[in-house]
């Protein structure tokens, strides 16, 4: 089946994880115009165009609780990072968390969830040859057990990830090492570390990382001659920024052109040849950035290109922290991932608590954007309407949405309270 329509939502980008050991070892548009939209049809099977459709509600709720999760804070997250990774999890558990996780996800149908990360692994690296974007996974697990050879071979088949045995006890710090490596150079070097030191590996049976990196030029730059000093209005307080600014045609969205939904607007602005789209959103007067999220109405429909639009917007160079994903899953009807349960990974029985976090990094800048996440769970052994002219300010809080177009793909999303 074509997938054409684009999510209810602005879909955020993400990414997932490759191996690293061997063959046991995780691995300008011119000036008067700007490109068309161009949709790449991604060929699904039913099951796979249901499990993408499945996927709306979970990128909205999870963004949702996420920031909830984090009040009054910058944030920038990964749902596609975090689905992919419940879907891989949902292989290893067992059959009460495994419902919980499709519920949540919106499917009933794991192997679909399966193959259509696949889709995702093979199409969405390859879209755009002037766009560089990667995505990987891989498992690292104690040596002391023997993977399961069904989990291998679907981590391989369809998340495209290897497995690596590793001495988590008398080669711990080395373990470190070898993941920390492999998710820096994966992340383009934004997320360089998500173990903090050998103590933590000697307390864990296995662990699993999904990480991707996106870096495009704008398909219509700023100039940095138009870089000016200006002044951010955020929520603790005013601060001095960069602003870029442009006077060019975008794509315009304007929340006011679905009825109610008029607490806020948006412009878009395309990567590379056009298959990755980077959203800004800034609430009306009366609303803020929260109103908008509670929401959850974003629209990615595309308007017909706003001539003379004037764009200003502050240069962003954001690393957020660890979040924990556990509590925001749970929000979600994912109870009971961090209770000691029974796991499939191995051939030997184990029991093990799964921790999930995620860390992502972004920038914008007069060039493009870049952005990246990391997404790792450690199993633990113990216990719109149109207006001519517009002018867009970011100089207050905002949110940000990088989606691929034709599969709704929510790579990143976040908000920049203040800076």
């Amino acid at each position: 089946m074509k997938i054409k329509s684009l999510l209810i939502a602005f879909a955020a980008l993400m990414a997932v994880m490759l191996a690293a050991c061997s063959s046991d070892e995780p691995g300008g548009a011119p000036e008067e115009e700007i490109p068309e939209p161009a949709f790449t049809d991604l060929e699904l099977s039913e099951a796979e165009s249901r499990a993408n459709a499945g996927l709306e509600e979970f990128n909205i709720r999870f963004f949702q609780s996420a920031v909830a999760a984090n009040p009054g804070k910058n944030i920038a997250v990964s749902p596609l990072g975090a689905s992919m990774m419940l879907s891989l999890m949902a292989n290893i558990v067992d059959d009460e968390l495994r419902g919980r996780i499709l519920t949540a996800l919106g499917s009933d149908n794991l192997e679909a969830l399966n193959t259509l990360s696949r889709r995702y692994m093979d199409v969405l690296p390859t879209l755009d040859p002037s766009v560089t974007m990667t995505i990987a996974n891989g498992c690292w697990y104690r040596d002391s057990y023997t993977i399961s050879p069904q989990f291998a071979g679907i981590l391989s088949e369809s998340y495209d990830g290897e497995t690596c045995a590793g001495d988590f006890t008398g080669n711990a710090g080395g373990v470190a090492e070898e993941i920390n490596a492999w998710v820096n150079e994966r992340t383009g070097g934004m997320i360089p570390r998500i173990i903090s030191d050998a103590n933590q590996i000697q307390q864990l049976l296995y662990v699993l990382v999904s990480a991707s990196y996106i870096n495009g030029a704008w398909s219509v730059p700023f100039d940095r001659e138009d870089t000016k000093p200006a002044v951010f209005h955020g929520e603790h307080g005013d601060s001095n920024v960069d602003m870029m600014y442009m006077h060019e045609p975008l794509y315009e969205n304007n929340g006011s052109d679905f009825g109610h939904f008029s607490n806020w607007k948006s412009v878009s602005m395309l990567l590379g040849d056009g298959k990755y789209i980077v959203s800004f959103v800034l609430p009306r007067e009366g609303f803020t950035i929260d109103d908008i999220i509670a929401e959850g109405l974003f629209n990615s429909s595309f308007l017909p290109l706003a001539n003379n639009t004037e764009l200003y917007l502050p240069r962003v160079d954001f690393k957020g922290g660890e979040l924990r994903l556990n509590p925001m899953f749970a929000d979600l009807g994912i109870a009971g991932l961090d209770e000691l349960r029974q796991t499939k990974i191995f051939t030997e029985p184990a029991l093990a608590e799964n921790h999930v976090f995620q860390q992502s990094a972004v920038r914008f800048f007069e060039e493009g954007a870049e952005a990246s996440s990391a997404t790792y769970t450690i199993g633990a052994s113990h216990g719109g309407q149109w207006y001519p002219d517009p002018v867009y300010r970011f100089d207050q809080p905002f949110l940000f949405m990088i989606n691929e177009k034709s599969t709704g793909a929510a790579i990143l999303w976040g908000c920049i309270r203040d800076l």
